[in-house]
């Protein structure tokens, strides 16, 4: 079964249809780069964002922080956070570098975390390296230049090791649920939804070993689900429809503790560490293909 994104397809078909204006409203030539956030796992409704990962081909305006683009075309408001491709490959190379434990947010100090957790997404210190590995996960990634994403892969290729990619899915699934869900009578949808998306993602990386489908419907959708258990399944899909149906502001939606959906959650988290122990030198010598 075919479980189409439909936002997506919308958003790809309004970006060609703009792309000479999105290209001059950038400030510098896009290469290529992937819609985020709830668009990109088909999870967004009428109240959601577009953000936009781009990859430019040189550094502009003088600065090293992620610059972000607001673009107004007909009918769509667009952000792009755009990074030049030099910087990219210097942030996953230097990442690449350090010796690591996974998972590494088990290797942390409480002020680290705390740090980490105040601050926005695009201005941690890691987000470069990790906006690499969103592109290339992406199930579409859009080209503004044919064939830049084939001719860059092996520049950025040291931002997607699969135990790279597998760590932060991780560590926002183990945080969502632990700051945000557990102990908590009401919870936000979109935090369960998140949560279970990026638990999914990384049983799947490590089960599977290919880049799973970046579609909530498409994971809990036989044949492709993972999951055995039919009522956990089931409510994961109940989930999904109800956020689909809403028109209020995803950060306004709040819903009762599924305290099944809860302790499913947890035994995942734990269970996952122990695999990747199985698997982790698998994961810490292959990357992510293009």
């Amino acid at each position: 079964m075919c479980n189409k994104n439909d936002m997506l397809e919308t958003v790809h078909r309004e970006i060609r249809k703009n792309i000479d204006q999105i290209s001059t409203s950038i400030g510098a030539v896009p290469l290529f780069g992937a819609v985020g956030g709830s668009v990109s796992l088909n999870l967004a409704n009428e109240s959601s964002d577009i953000d936009f990962y781009l990859i430019t081909s040189e550094t502009f305006e003088k600065t090293s922080e992620v610059i972000i683009k607001h673009v107004y075309c007909p009918g769509i408001k667009l952000d792009f956070m755009c990074v030049p491709i030099d910087q990219l490959e210097r942030a996953c190379a230097d990442y690449q570098k350090v010796s690591r434990f996974y998972p590494t947010r088990f290797y942390r100090n409480e002020s680290e975390t705390e740090r980490i957790r105040k601050t926005r997404d695009v201005d941690r210190p890691d987000f470069k390296r990790e906006m690499t590995a969103r592109i290339f996960m992406a199930d579409k990634i859009f080209e503004f230049v044919p064939g830049s994403v084939q001719k860059y892969y092996e520049r950025l290729k040291k931002g997607l090791l699969l135990i790279d990619i597998w760590d932060s899915h991780f560590s926002r699934a183990y945080g969502n649920f632990y700051e945000k869900i557990v102990g908590n009578d009401n919870v936000l949808l979109r935090k369960y939804l998140y949560t279970i998306s990026e638990l999914t993602i990384c049983y799947l990386l490590l089960t599977r070993k290919e880049k799973p489908a970046m579609n909530f419907e498409r994971m809990f959708t036989p044949p492709y689900c993972p999951y055995t258990e039919n009522v956990v399944v089931e409510l994961c899909n109940k989930l999904w429809k109800d956020n689909r149906e809403q028109r209020i502001d995803k950060a306004e939606y709040y819903i009762p503790a599924e305290l099944q959906l809860n302790n499913w959650i947890e035994k995942q988290l734990e269970d996952m560490v122990v695999e990747l122990k199985k698997k982790e030198a698998y994961m810490r010598s292959h990357y992510l293909l293009c």
